[in-house]
């Protein structure tokens, strides 16, 4: 106990919280005021993501949390865990913030992603690159300044999606996309060339 308040650091070698891959590694360092508890450093690591963050959590007797947080994902993580089963490979960076309080979250930051690969029975899509700003409020996701890098051209727009209602509105510009790019996206024949895993070094 320093000054009011109770400062220490919580590790662990691996944990399993269901829906997500397991965590190789996870540690914190905390501290518990009388009002309010602070974790200054937060980082964890799967086999090929890693989270860097800190967090304060207000309010205790109805708690609102507070996040700062910088990721790297990779692809083949999260499709298992949103799941997506046709996104196949990428790079995926997120930096942001976020609130949490009453069972609704906040957030808003921007991604960015590369040699991203995507593919089903009807289409694949390899090397493509995005970009964007997001924003999640009340139930809304708001995506702007989407750039997209794909199929020899590029595609630039906005999403709006209402999260409960599970409407999307999708707005953009098409240029350069090469016509032949497209036929064999849409004809696929052979595997997507998949980029082999990277993992996590520290």
């Amino acid at each position: 106990l320093e000054k009011g308040a109770y400062r220490g650091r919580v590790e662990s070698a691996r944990a399993l919280i269901s829906g997500l891959p397991a965590l190789e590694s996870v540690a914190a360092r905390v501290e518990v005021w009388a009002d309010r508890v602070e974790f200054p450093e937060v980082r964890a690591k799967t086999a090929l993501s890693e989270l860097a963050a800190s967090a304060v959590v207000t309010d205790l007797r109805q708690p609102r949390w507070s996040f700062q947080y910088k990721a790297r994902v990779d692809a083949r993580e999260a499709a298992a865990a949103l799941p997506l089963p046709e996104l196949k490979a990428g790079d995926i960076q997120l930096e942001g913030r976020a609130n949490y309080a009453g069972g609704e979250w906040e957030a808003e930051g921007k991604l960015s992603a590369a040699r991203v690969a995507a593919a089903d029975r009807n289409f694949q899509v390899h090397d493509a690159t995005i970009s964007c700003q997001y924003k999640l409020e009340a139930g809304r996701l708001s995506v702007d300044g989407l750039e997209a890098r794909l199929l020899g051209g590029e595609w630039k727009g906005r999403l709006d999606a209402d999260l409960r209602s599970r409407r999307v509105a999708l707005d953009g510009a098409i240029s350069g996309i090469r016509l032949e790019a497209v036929a064999k996206a849409l004809s696929p024949r052979t595997p997507v060339p998949l980029p082999p895993p990277t993992p996590y070094t520290p």
